[in-house]
């Protein structure tokens, strides 16, 4: 069944599959599989030039929706209810945005979609959000290589590296946010007037 599936996927077009990774994390779908599968199909310089041009084309749709359609809806939805959007002031929006993009375990959409609609300045939602992904595509892209060539030596590096990655992200959110700067930070959003 597996040798059936992936003799399918290597048959298909690079468009399907490109179209894919730019289109299917807008929704609930995780990235990481389908960076995995890219490191399979296409290796990792491919693989990586790949994600870069998906992650712009996934990153503009998603601030499109959410900055404009999304957030008008959940501004309205909260007027109802006497409350509004947080507004991060202007000197915070790089580390929130960094840490938002950085600390593992939030999907790629929920993090495009919470920085649109805070209205996040684009080039911080660009500048910032397109490295760190490219960081962990690059880490999946390798390991899925790896995986399907059966190069243990390259699997243990890929995954340390993604551990590295991954452990990273979180400490430094939770130090970050447990020092003075962190709290002035998260006391700084405005919630309501």
């Amino acid at each position: 069944m597996l040798e059936t599936l992936i003799s399918h996927f290597e048959t298909l077009h690079p468009a399907f599959f490109i179209l894919g990774l730019a289109l299917l994390p807008l929704g609930p779908v995780p990235v990481s599989p389908l960076w995995l599968l890219a490191g399979m199909r296409f290796g990792p310089a491919v693989g990586i030039a790949m994600s870069f041009g998906c992650l712009l084309l996934n990153f503009s749709l998603a601030y499109l929706l959410s900055a404009k359609l999304f957030r008008q809806q959940l501004e309205r939805i909260l007027r109802n209810r006497k409350s509004k959007i947080p507004k991060i002031p202007q000197e915070d929006e790089l580390k929130f945005t960094f840490l938002i993009r950085l600390v593992p375990g939030n999907p790629l959409c929920v993090q495009n979609y919470l920085l649109g609609i805070m209205r996040v300045r684009p080039v911080l939602y660009f500048g910032v959000g397109i490295p760190i992904q490219l960081m962990y595509a690059t880490g999946f892209i390798v390991f899925g290589k790896a995986l399907f060539e059966g190069q243990l030596g390259t699997i243990l590096f890929a995954t340390l590296l993604l551990v590295v990655i991954l452990i990273g992200g979180k400490l430094a959110g939770k130090y970050y946010l447990a020092s003075k700067e962190g709290k002035r930070m998260a006391e700084s959003v405005e919630l309501n007037d």
